[in-house]
C-alpha cells in the first residue's frame, strides 16, 4: 500500500493499496513460519521493484540494472527527503518470522534460515519489519476463508493505523502473568 510516512509512527494515515497477489510458493515447506518467510521475501522483492521503478519514473538517471547499488541509496519511498530514519515497512502477523528476523528467535532449519538472510538484506535497504496482531492482518481476508469486514471498512474508509507493537506483546505478558499467579495460588491453597 502507499501511505504516509506518521504510520511508521502508529498514526491513523490514508492509505492506497497499489498491488496484491495471491499463488502457491514455488517450493513445498513444512512449517507455517516457512511459508511466512518465504511470502515475505516476495514481497520484499515487489517492493524493491516498485521502489526503483518509482525512483526511474523520477530520475531516467537511476542504476536500476544494478538494484542493489541503487536501493541502497535511495530515500524510503514513504519519506521525505529531509527525514534519514525513516523506512519501508514490512508488516507480518506471524510472530515467529518476525522474532527470526529480529534475532530474538534461534532459527530452526536451514530454509528458514537462508531465507531469513534474504529479508535482513532487503532490511539493509532501508526496509522496517513491524508486526500486527492476526486480528489486525488486513491481508488475511484475501487468501484465507474468514469475515471480511475489516478489510472491506478500511478499504471504505481509506485509512490504517499500526498498533505498537511493544505494548501489545507487554499486554499478553501480562496475561500471562495472571494466569502463573492463578496457577500458583491454586498450588498454595491445595497444599
Amino acid at each position: 500500500m502507499g501511505t504516509h510516512k506518521n504510520i511508521s509512527k502508529n498514526h491513523q494515515c490514508p492509505i492506497s493499496p497499489l498491488s496484491w497477489g495471491c499463488r502457491k510458493i514455488q517450493r513445498v515447506v513444512t512449517s507455517t513460519l516457512s511459508a511466512e518467510t518465504t511470502a515475505m521475501a516476495a514481497a520484499l522483492d515487489q517492493l524493491a521493484w516498485f521502489r526503483l521503478f518509482w525512483a526511474w519514473l523520477m530520475d531516467p538517471n537511476v542504476q536500476w540494472r544494478r538494484p542493489e547499488e541503487a536501493l541502497s541509496k535511495l530515500e524510503p519511498a514513504i519519506s521525505a527527503p529531509t527525514i534519514q530514519e525513516q523506512r519501508d515497512l514490512a508488516i507480518t502477523d506471524c510472530k515467529s518470522l518476525f522474532d527470526l528476523i529480529n534475532r530474538t528467535a534461534p532459527p530452526c532449519s536451514e530454509f528458514r534460515v537462508s531465507v531469513a538472510r534474504a529479508i535482513k538484506e532487503a532490511i539493509k535497504e532501508g526496509i522496517q519489519v513491524r508486526w500486527v496482531h492476526s486480528g489486525a492482518q488486513l491481508a488475511d481476508a484475501l487468501t484465507k476463508s474468514m469475515e471480511t469486514s475489516f478489510l472491506h471498512e478500511t478499504l471504505k474508509m481509506g485509512v490504517c493505523r499500526l498498533c505498537d507493537e511493544d505494548a501489545l506483546l507487554k499486554e499478553r505478558a501480562k496475561s500471562k502473568d495472571r494466569i502463573k499467579w492463578l496457577n500458583q495460588s491454586k498450588e498454595t491453597t491445595d497444599t
